[in-house]
């Protein structure tokens, strides 16, 4: 009987996460396996059996066998198999900006996938299977190539306990962050033009901007850390996002309205049916994207507005609106400043990426833009005349230099307005991304790859006033018949 294999250390370990049910792959996936009590390898393999959970359970995508190392253990990184594995835009009727349908959440199967592994060892050719990992939902996201860790750092993770004060309340210990590469915020404190006023001081605020009408979402790691902190747990229904709250004020500071958004499968979300359920929290639910704003929500004299995500709580300690529902955030609230159009100026071009956790970012481009055609052509020379045709002279039907078949790619130069750091520092991440898409000033909207092949990093320090040029290439080509 060969040594038992287990997995010591990796994204599917007992030791890496609180309850091992979700993870994300930042890039990496290094997975180490040794013997139970690391004992002798007596085996001539270890085996790793990789599984997509959400296209079969039987078979695997890959099967690694890996002699042991030195030390009697092995190591693998299976990023590149999760790179190549992992599919977006599972759902046909998903287009590049908007909602689905009528949703105002969408959950992360459209980024997702639910994995999980077996490990065992072989010997003389007979497989042997120890151990079978948990489910875990994986959302590809990036990472520096030396840092293994595959967790969601603890500060995107938003944590809840029971209260000391109101006893059965729920009090949030922990804000949870935002998956966004946009880092720029302020503290509560130093907003004075409109602001809920239950936000303390010292909050920080995410601060963004739009263009009117541009479309923009937010996405959050849903499922709530449940931590004792001596009061107890919180509530058993306290399991994730309950829904948004949207706060729209007017220049002067005015409150023009307080939307609730709740977090259902009725609108997408869930697993909630209804607020309060309190069902777990599971794939595909662990990460949901909230869709902001989108014609006609806001009233017509918003400058900025507020989208707040917040947890549920016992009647008691609910909001003044809405039952069970908290009015303060469970996770950072966002601040967004809706830019007028300049009627003078280029069409506005809004733009949407893949970021660093693998969910949407967005900025609008609001300077010179112009599209060019590009065409490479394969000629060949057709005769200018027929060898069995009596030879008559000229004929319009000569043709000489003819298409066999041309590459006609369409490329789109947008430039942004002057930059301030932080957002040079943002749209970096926009370079780095995999998946660009954006729409022109007529609405249309396109798939686009970005042909730049570097770009230099700006400062204000060195460059003063800056702004940040960036092309990009239509993913589909223009198709035209040979000549």
């Amino acid at each position: 009987m060969p040594a038992t294999v287990e997995i010591k250390n990796g994204p599917y370990s007992p030791t890496f996460w609180t309850d091992m049910i979700h993870t994300q792959a930042n890039g990496n996936a290094v997975i180490e396996m040794g013997t139970v009590g690391d004992v002798t390898v007596d085996f001539d393999k270890y085996v790793i059996q990789v599984f997509d959970a959400t296209v079969s359970s039987i078979d695997p995508v890959n099967d690694i066998r890996i002699a042991p190392n030195r030390v009697g253990r092995a190591i693998i990184n299976i990023r590149n198999l999760l790179q190549t594995q992992i599919e977006r835009f599972k759902a046909t009727e998903n287009n590049l900006f908007g909602r689905t349908g009528s949703n105002t959440w969408i959950s992360a199967d459209e980024w997702s996938s639910e994995w999980f592994l077996k490990v065992g060892s072989e010997t003389s050719g007979t497989l042997t299977i120890d151990a079978t990992s948990q489910l875990a939902s994986v959302v590809m996201g990036r990472n520096e190539e030396r840092e293994l860790q595959n967790e969601l750092p603890l500060e995107y993770q938003a944590t809840a306990a029971g209260s000391a004060i109101n006893v059965g309340c729920t009090e949030v210990i922990r804000v949870g962050g935002i998956l966004t590469d946009w880092t720029y915020s302020k503290v509560a404190a130093q907003i004075t033009d409109g602001k809920p006023s239950f936000l303390q001081s010292t909050q920080p605020i995410l601060m963004k901007h739009h263009r009117d009408n541009d479309f923009r979402t937010a996405s959050i790691m849903q499922k709530v850390n449940r931590a004792d902190r001596g009061a107890g747990f919180p509530n058993v229904n306290v399991q994730g996002c309950e829904g948004a709250w949207l706060y729209a004020y007017d220049s002067s500071g005015t409150q023009l309205s307080a939307q609730f958004f709740p977090n259902t499968t009725a609108q997408g979300g869930g697993p909630n049916f209804g607020i309060w359920d309190g069902f777990d929290v599971e794939y595909p639910n662990v990460y949901m994207t909230f869709n902001i704003n989108w014609a006609g929500q806001l009233p017509a004299n918003t400058s900025h507005y507020y989208v707040i995500f917040s947890m549920g709580t016992i009647t008691a300690c609910e909001s003044e609106t809405q039952a069970n529902v908290m009015q303060e955030p469970g996770w950072t609230p966002i601040r967004y400043d809706i830019r007028p159009q300049k009627c003078n100026d280029y069409d506005n071009i809004n733009v949407r990426w893949m970021n660093s956790f693998g969910f949407w970012d967005y900025f609008t481009f609001t300077k010179k833009n112009e599209k060019r055609y590009n065409a490479e052509r394969n000629e060949f020379t057709n005769n200018l005349f027929s060898y069995n045709d009596t030879f008559t002279g000229s004929d319009a039907r000569w043709r000489g230099r003819t298409v066999y078949s041309q590459k006609l790619t369409e490329e789109f130069t947008i430039t942004t307005d002057f930059l301030e750091d932080h957002e040079m520092v943002y749209l970096e991440n926009m370079f780095f991304s995999p998946d660009v898409q954006y729409i022109d000033g007529d609405g249309t909207q396109y798939a686009a790859t970005i042909k730049n092949k570097s770009i230099v990093e700006k400062t204000y320090r060195k460059n003063k006033l800056f702004q940040l040029e960036i092309t990009l290439v239509n993913a589909i080509n223009l198709n035209s018949q040979r000549g």
